[in-house]
């Protein structure tokens, strides 16, 4: 039984092999604009030297956040799930309460607020830590099928060349889908200066963040006719 299997792929493999055909390989990429920034926020109460609680700094970052728009109860989330505070020891009798979190804003101009609000209030522990697109999925499947166009849009003008035409595709495989995510190497800041209430210059970061690029590039063979 096993002899007849390997005797069918053989066969299979030789008949796919003596058609003719053209083998392509088709690319294609997309840029998108990155819809959901995540930001890391750590308040400590030692950013105020004790001065402040940490209840009243995560009152304080909820309310200017609040103010600016963001959805504080949709997209704001605390990162270590397993405890509601971490403590860290600096010296033997001092105990600094530490709180970790998430935010998800969604424009770099959002991101850029939060970072002057908060650190108005003497929260500057901030990192982004990633960047993302909400509709990636879709997204990817549309480039692998541009790649899939472009390919066959190539076979057929080579073929063309030849005094000849595509058929049916008989194999098709992705060769790679590189999805290029974007990292902080490739975030720009830029100072942004304005004057508060004292007629007294005030600088805060204004970020620009590039487009995510998406590839893909498929292989594809067609029968020639």
């Amino acid at each position: 039984m096993l002899m007849s299997v390997f005797a069918f792929a053989q066969t299979g493999e030789k008949n796919f092999i003596d058609q003719p055909y053209i083998e392509v390989t088709g690319t294609a990429e997309m840029e998108i604009v990155p819809d959901m920034i995540y930001l890391k926020i750590i308040i400590s109460e030692s950013d105020t030297k004790g001065k402040i609680s940490l209840e009243s700094l995560e009152k304080k970052m909820i309310q200017r956040l609040t103010e600016n728009g963001i959805e504080v109860s949709k997209d704001l989330t605390v990162s270590d799930l397993r405890s509601s505070y971490i403590k860290y020891f600096l010296k033997e009798k001092d105990v600094v309460a530490t709180r970790s979190y998430v935010l998800l804003v969604h424009d770099a101009a959002t991101a850029g607020k939060a970072l002057k609000a908060l650190s108005e209030e003497e929260i500057s522990n901030i990192s982004i830590i990633n960047v993302d697109h909400s509709q990636m999925a879709q997204k990817r499947f549309d480039v692998r099928l541009d790649a899939v166009k472009a390919a066959k849009t190539k076979a057929s003008s080579m073929a063309v060349a030849i005094d000849q035409s595509i058929g049916k595709a008989i194999y098709i495989s992705e060769v790679s889908n590189d999805n290029y995510m974007q990292s902080n190497a490739n975030i720009r800041v830029r100072g942004a200066v304005e004057f508060n209430d004292n007629n007294v210059e005030m600088t805060y970061p204004n970020l620009d963040f590039k487009n995510i690029t998406i590839r893909s590039s498929v292989q594809i063979r067609f029968a020639l006719n």
